[in-house]
């Protein structure tokens, strides 16, 4: 199952490409918005990342404005590889050298024959494993490192093991520590339920 969903800016584009799949026999679960109003792109990219993630979709589409949103918010969550697509040569390798199991365009800068080939291309691309296997595997440990994984009782991405790796994951200075219970990374950051939960560097 495709996975797809969009905010206002990618609503027309999405309606388009979700004709494109059905009428390629596959299937595909809409995920919205439905419609031009203006709507928060992290609603929807949430429900399509959630999916894929999980494994309840194979892969996903997503589709806002200018791109950049929905894959900063695609790749936050775990085993997700979110690849912002222009070209046609772009579709190919993030599949071929990384294994991007979500696609995502640009709604503003993307003409619907041009995502029409680059979502075919993407499809149909298979990954070509080998030294990239090897790369891939290193973002799947640095995942792993952190301890992200989803939280069922959320639904969203959680520090289920976090440690301590003397690192700023923000501009604020905050770093992680040493926990066994579950966090969500959302509370405290500006922007985001909840923010990330860590210490104040000292």
């Amino acid at each position: 199952m495709i996975a797809i969903g969009s905010d206002h800016g990618g609503v027309e584009l999405k309606d388009y490409l979700v004709g494109v799949l059905r009428a390629m026999g596959v299937e595909v679960q809409d995920f919205g918005t439905q419609g031009k109003a203006s709507v928060d792109y992290p609603d929807f990219g949430r429900e399509v990342s959630l999916r894929v993630s999980s494994g309840e979709a194979e892969r996903g589409v997503l589709v806002c404005t200018s791109g950049i949103g929905m894959s900063i918010l695609a790749n936050k969550f775990p085993a997700v590889r979110a690849a912002l697509v222009q070209d046609l040569d772009a579709a190919r390798s993030s599949r071929e050298h990384n294994n991007a199991n979500i696609l995502v365009l640009s709604g503003a800068k993307t003409e619907q024959f041009l995502a029409k080939q680059i979502l075919e291309i993407w499809l149909a691309t298979p990954f070509a494993g080998g030294r990239h296997q090897r790369r891939v595997d290193k973002i799947c440990q640095v995942e792993r490192d952190l301890g992200i994984q989803i939280d069922p009782s959320t639904r969203a991405p959680a520090m289920v093991r976090e440690r301590s790796l003397g690192i700023a994951p923000d501009n604020r200075g905050v770093v992680l520590s040493e926990r066994s219970e579950s966090k969500d990374l959302g509370s405290g950051v500006p922007g985001l339920p909840g923010g990330l939960h860590g210490q104040e560097k000292k």
